[in-house]
């Protein structure tokens, strides 16, 4: 089973802009730069605005800052492969003000999910749920630290990661919505983390 051949002690999860992750930049890069749209829900890694160069422009302003937006990058320490990513971002390509625009009252993101991947040969390991939990629990950490509430959104296409996000306590907000400046339709989930006993 492709679980087994990633225990849980052998990973770790580093933000993008922390020293620890510098050595594996490169690898980050070059894995990115193959995704394509017609395996990656319509994602492509190769293109002005495509997850390099989005990740690398949410990411660009954050060294050395505390910000609880940013990528993560997944890696094997024993190995030094990488095995994942996820992001953090305040929007997402213009969606987030699309969202507040249709939903009035209602939307009123702290920020997005986004660019959730993990390699070809880590699927079905469990690795996304690994991944997705982390960012969970630094979310509700924070929040259980400062009082505040956030609300965070995410969409998608892919019924895989719908089922983690949702067992992570993500509801759907609209089903099927047209995201006018991507011209595709994705169910957007919503969470709202609050401090908890």
């Amino acid at each position: 089973m492709a679980r087994n051949l990633y225990p849980r002690e052998k990973l770790e999860v580093l933000k993008l802009t922390s020293k620890q992750a510098i050595p594996y930049l490169h690898a980050l890069w070059t894995w990115l730069l193959t995704l394509r749209p017609f395996w990656c829900f319509g994602e492509t890694g190769h293109t002005v605005d495509g997850i390099v160069g989005w990740m690398f422009f949410h990411n660009f302003s954050l060294v050395g800052t505390t910000s609880k937006y940013g990528s993560h990058v997944l890696v094997d320490a024993t190995t030094a492969d990488i095995l994942g990513v996820a992001s953090l971002v305040p929007d997402d390509r213009g969606v987030g003000a699309e969202l507040v625009e249709a939903f009035p009252g209602k939307a009123k993101p702290t920020g997005f999910w986004g660019g959730v991947y993990i390699k070809d040969h880590a699927q079905r390991s469990g690795l996304g749920r690994y991944l997705c939990e982390f960012l969970d629990t630094e979310v509700q950490t924070r929040v259980n630290s400062t009082g505040e509430e956030e609300e965070w959104y995410l969409f998608t296409r892919n019924p895989h990661a719908a089922t983690i996000y949702t067992a992570l306590g993500f509801e759907e907000f609209a089903a099927d919505w047209h995201i006018k400046i991507f011209d595709v339709h994705e169910t957007v989930y919503k969470k709202v983390y609050r401090r908890q006993a």
